[in-house]
């Protein structure tokens, strides 16, 4: 069974903006000129405002989304190491969203440029209502094993 799924791809040209805020940018129609505001895929990964929500607290979902660091400690997706977003800057075609390793999203400029091969990405997919977790930890040796 193959299971496809819409993946947004709107986003912000101010990336100061709390995770709620992100969240309806993402799900708006405001993409780079000429650039489609979703995709059809069965895997993508995270959004910044999946980051946001991630650090659970509601202090850290009130502060500024782009200056994060301060929410670290409390942040499951947060891992010292710089990882790509899916989600593209709309106010130009180059930039990209990442978390960088201090745990701060925010945009790069990346064009044919080789510094960056080594980001981290989350694959991430999304799972129907039904799907329960029978058993792991999610850890490469010990992975979730689910049952629909």
């Amino acid at each position: 069974m193959s299971f496809w799924c819409k993946w947004y791809l709107s986003g912000h040209s101010n990336g100061k903006i709390q995770a709620g805020n992100y969240y309806l940018a993402e799900r708006g129609t405001t993409v780079y000129s000429g650039r489609s505001v979703s995709w059809i895929g069965k895997v993508g990964l995270f959004y910044p405002s999946d980051y946001g929500y991630a650090a659970g607290s509601s202090k850290c979902l009130e502060t500024i989304l782009f200056d994060y660091a301060s929410c670290n400690s409390t942040n499951w997706l947060f891992n010292s190491k710089y990882q790509w977003m899916i989600t593209p800057f709309s106010s130009s075609s180059f930039n990209v969203t990442r978390i960088n390793s201090s745990g701060i999203a925010d945009s790069v400029y990346v064009i044919n440029n080789m510094t960056y091969s080594n980001y981290g990405v989350r694959p991430t997919v999304y799972l129907k209502p039904n799907v329960i977790i029978t058993s792991g930890d999610g850890s490469s040796s010990n992975p979730y094993q689910l049952d629909i």
